[in-house]
């Protein structure tokens, strides 16, 4: 089934949708839009997750006039270094928090997260705790709409 073609005003993320106008008739409109679009391609729509609001959530941010915001920040300043594959594992959980707000991210990640695959026996090297370091540093830089954490001096 084709998707149908992006709307101004419309954001779809998975199974999720964001509605945004400038004023209340043009969210009215753009909203009914939407509901013929999903009706015309069989999607339901449920009552019960329909937010409306100055000030809404959307794929774990809330959205308002003045802008996109992360709901939750971990306490990536407080989080402790990892030591071993068990505090690795929340430590990598932390910064898989912050994926969509740091750019890159997920290829920074790549020498540390071999130690957490089973396959590979891997030693815990000076390289991967420096990843580690970086990354920590990188998470301490995080803002709502920052998708470049390289501008950041935490």
């Amino acid at each position: 089934m084709a998707e149908p073609p992006p709307t101004e005003g419309v954001v779809k993320l998975v199974h999720d949708i964001l509605v945004t106008a400038p004023s209340k008739e043009e969210l009215y409109s753009r909203f009914c839009d939407v509901l013929c679009s999903c009706c015309s391609h069989g999607i339901t729509i449920s009552k019960k997750k329909l937010e409306m609001g100055q000030s809404v959530e959307f794929a774990g941010r809330i959205v308002n006039s003045s802008g996109v915001h992360p709901t939750r920040l971990p306490p990536s300043r407080t989080f402790p270094l990892p030591h071993d594959v068990l505090s690795l594992c929340s430590f990598m959980g932390m910064c898989n928090q912050l994926m969509s707000l740091l750019f890159d991210l997920s290829h920074a990640m790549k020498a540390t997260r071999c130690l957490l695959q089973k396959s590979h026996a891997s030693e815990w090297t000076d390289a991967m705790d420096k990843e580690i370091r970086d990354l920590k540093s990188r998470c301490l830089c995080v803002q709502p709409l920052k998708t470049d954490a390289t501008k950041c001096s935490p």
